[in-house]
């Protein structure tokens, strides 16, 4: 329930975001505009894998360990079929040692839980950096944020900090598990003790970035004047101008080239690409077309790109739709997982 309520922040979001233009980033320079809503489906993808992984962990607990006994399984006459029944199991394991040695279950676990850490902080990351001061574009509720004990103008990003933080606990927790496993013969080694305890604090800080995290992304909005202003040099269009130019037969090298040139010669001037002339670019870029200049818009470069996908707003919106299709079937699939309620 605490994924799926993540994942319906994450589509609510992304429909309401829809047509918002913010900049799309790589090595956290300016790079392409993107639809708002994009940026949040791709989040939702991201945590939509680790909702598979979690599936996959439950899974791994479909067989009974009971009646493996210390390692050699029992003399008594045990029905495991019938106890593996009557606890809700699909069946009991197989091998009695393996049974007693392997911690794969608790291994999936943690799998699952390390990469929903990585992708929590990750998001933890772009969200404190897009409500900076230096970006400003993105405005986090004052409910999950704290003033400065000195600096009255501060408000600080303390919850996703705290995420961003919590998250390497949740990584170490499962490489000490690893690291506990690797030197373990068959079958029970005391040193099995200390597995509880990492999952107990994996289990916790997941289960706490879950309780905040979907109520701070359903409160985060956009400050779209501010998103356009950070790209007003235009400078974000010069891929769809490289590859104007491809469309018109340049190979992409010498397009890239081209417009390379063009943009050094833009901040030569002091001019971004929305302030040149019709003049300036039959001067600097004649290759492109005149009847392109009036589609080198911010709005029109996200609707232009319509590869499966990609970030035109009506691509956003299948993405959306399947997403919506996606949460619906994990909602039925985690349902399903409750084999653990005895008949």
């Amino acid at each position: 329930a605490m994924m799926a309520a993540l994942l319906e922040a994450l589509l609510e979001r992304a429909e309401k975001h829809l047509d918002i233009v913010v900049p799309g980033y790589t090595h956290l320079q300016q790079a392409q505009p993107i639809s708002m809503g994009h940026y949040w489906m791709a989040h939702f993808e991201a945590f939509s894998r680790d909702c598979e992984r979690l599936l996959f962990a439950l899974d791994s607990l479909r067989e009974c360990p009971l009646g493996a006994g210390a390692l050699a399984g029992s003399t008594l006459p045990l029905d495991r079929n019938l106890t593996a029944s009557l606890l809700g199991f699909d069946s009991p394991t197989k091998n009695s040692l393996d049974t007693v040695a392997q911690r794969d279950y608790m291994a999936d676990y943690h799998s699952f839980a390390v990469m929903f850490a990585v992708h929590c902080s990750r998001l933890a990351e772009d969200l404190i950096v897009y409500a900076s001061s230096e970006f400003g574009w993105l405005l986090l509720p004052d409910a999950f944020c704290t003033g400065s004990s000195m600096m009255p103008q501060k408000k600080n990003p303390d919850v996703l900090e705290l995420i961003r933080g919590k998250t390497g606990q949740i990584i170490a927790c499962y490489t000490e598990l690893l690291i506990t496993l690797k030197g373990l013969p068959l079958t029970y080694n005391r040193d099995l003790q200390e597995d509880k305890r990492g999952l107990m604090t994996s289990l916790k800080e997941v289960e706490r970035i879950l309780t905040v995290l979907p109520p701070l992304i359903s409160a985060s909005e956009v400050d779209e004047g501010r998103a356009a202003s950070s790209m007003k040099d235009g400078l974000l269009l010069a891929t769809d101008v490289a590859e104007r130019l491809v469309i018109k037969g340049i190979p992409f090298r010498q397009a890239h080239e081209k417009t390379g040139r063009l943009v050094k010669e833009c901040l030569a001037r002091k001019k971004s690409l929305f302030d040149l002339s019709r003049e300036e670019w039959r001067e600097l870029l004649p290759e492109v077309g005149e009847d392109f200049i009036p589609l080198l818009t911010l709005r029109s470069s996200v609707e232009r790109r319509r590869t499966i996908g990609g970030t035109a707003f009506e691509r956003v919106a299948e993405q959306i739709k399947e997403g919506g299709a996606f949460l619906a079937d994990f909602k039925e699939g985690a349902a399903g997982r409750t084999y653990r309620k005895a008949p």
